[in-house]
């Protein structure tokens, strides 16, 4: 089987594209053929050093908006030329946010086409799954974006077209959509939009799981540096604790465009000698930073989909905190491989980071039942199993339909 993959740009490594490169690097190694396609990407240098580049894209800032979200002649005859020259047997996209319409126009109605939407930008606005009163919102982008303030006037009228297309696509012209988290399967479903559950998987699980180390206790963050990430939360968290534990230490791993506002509110916290901001690691270095923590910690404000640093470190054998938001409570079970807390409640997660952090017997438990969890439910084989089941079941409807 070959399967062209395509994938939107990123500026930071992320989780989505982690899981996209790791299914690609399994499905050759089970003898399938990958080719892939992406948009000018910063993360490609790291990921997919022979991924073909859709040069018409440009320069994304200089790109203008009905080019972006409507249509983009160069870009839809640049990857259609691609398609011609890889002739796939399925494409796979991977969220598809900068050129959506474009993309998805230049792929011929008899090639099968898949989607797995890694967040809820797609079909949300302000892209967290959250609307501005702090509620899950499952009305996707209509005049209710405009009412309470989530879209200004005029991107709304602009972009209402485009985003009331991509909803008609999703249901009409894709062969299957696939969500790594029911809570963003609700969200389709809403928008009358079938989708497939299959939840991410744990590429690392021949990490070692170990007990939670001795001595000052760590906790772990790993994620883009974003708003959404709820790092603040964290960090607001850390000063309350600190009067309970003061020998504690945090690494924050990642980077993005918030990092500079969280050093300075790290600083005025007074918490330049206990939180060290690493900046972005390859992925291949992490299990470093799992094996010394305590506990890693997601205080998401966002709609999270099915983070992988959950899975990982479960894997590892570490208890996780996490915000009870989106498919973060589908993970964590609460109160026996990690705690879940309200999210944007910087003293409910200090409570629950004084439970791990002062019980190290609770911890090495939540540690263990994590990593059979993750042995149980989040394997690469399971998940390889679902995928290939669906791209056969999508080939074989296809055949049968033109026989």
């Amino acid at each position: 089987m070959k399967v062209l993959m395509f994938h939107d740009d990123s500026n930071v490594l992320g989780g989505a594209e982690q899981y996209r490169r790791e299914l690609a690097c399994r499905l050759e190694a089970l003898g399938h053929e990958v080719f892939t396609v992406a948009c000018q990407d910063k993360a490609v240098a790291a990921l997919d050093r022979g991924a073909r580049i859709l040069r018409s894209a440009g320069d994304l800032e200089r790109t203008g908006r009905f080019k972006r979200v409507y249509f983009h002649p160069g870009l839809i005859s640049e990857f259609r030329a691609l398609l011609s020259e890889a002739k796939p047997d399925l494409v796979h996209l991977h969220n598809n946010l900068l050129f959506p319409l474009s993309i998805i126009s230049a792929i011929p109605l008899a090639l099968p086409l898949v989607q797995t939407i890694h967040d809820c930008r797609i079909v949300c606005p302000n892209g967290s799954g959250i609307d501005v009163t702090g509620e899950v919102c499952l009305l996707g982008h209509g005049m209710h974006c405009l009412r309470i303030g989530c879209l200004g006037r005029r991107s709304f009228w602009f972009r209402l077209p485009a985003r009331k297309a991509l909803e008609f696509l999703l249901r009409r012209r894709f062969d299957r959509v696939i969500v790594p988290s029911k809570a963003l399967g609700e969200i389709f479903s809403h928008l009358g939009i079938a989708t497939e559950h299959v939840p991410n998987f744990v590429s690392r699980l021949d990490v070692e799981a170990s007990p939670v180390p001795d001595g000052a206790p760590k906790i772990l963050f790993i994620g883009s540096l974003f708003p959404g990430k709820g790092v603040h939360v964290l960090l607001r968290a850390l000063r309350e604790v600190l009067k309970d534990v003061p020998e504690l230490t945090a690494d924050i791993v990642g980077s993005g465009p918030a990092e500079e506002e969280l050093l300075k509110l790290s600083k005025e916290l007074g918490l330049q000698e206990c939180v060290r901001f690493t900046g972005g690691v390859p992925p291949e270095r992490l299990k470093q930073y799992y094996t010394r923590a305590t506990v890693l910690v997601l205080p998401a404000t966002i709609l999270e989909n099915c983070p992988l640093v959950l899975l990982e470190a479960m894997a590892a054998g570490r208890p996780v905190i996490g915000s009870r938001v989106g498919g973060i409570p589908e993970i964590i079970v609460d109160g026996e491989t990690g705690l879940l807390f309200e999210p944007n409640n910087s003293t409910d997660l200090a409570d629950k980071l004084r439970i791990v952090l002062q019980n190290r017997q609770r911890a090495n438990e939540m540690g263990i039942k994590g990593r059979q969890r993750a042995e149980q439910e989040y394997t690469a084989e399971a998940h390889m199993k679902r995928i290939l089941g669906i791209y056969t079941q999508v080939l074989t409807k296809r055949s049968a339909s033109n026989n």
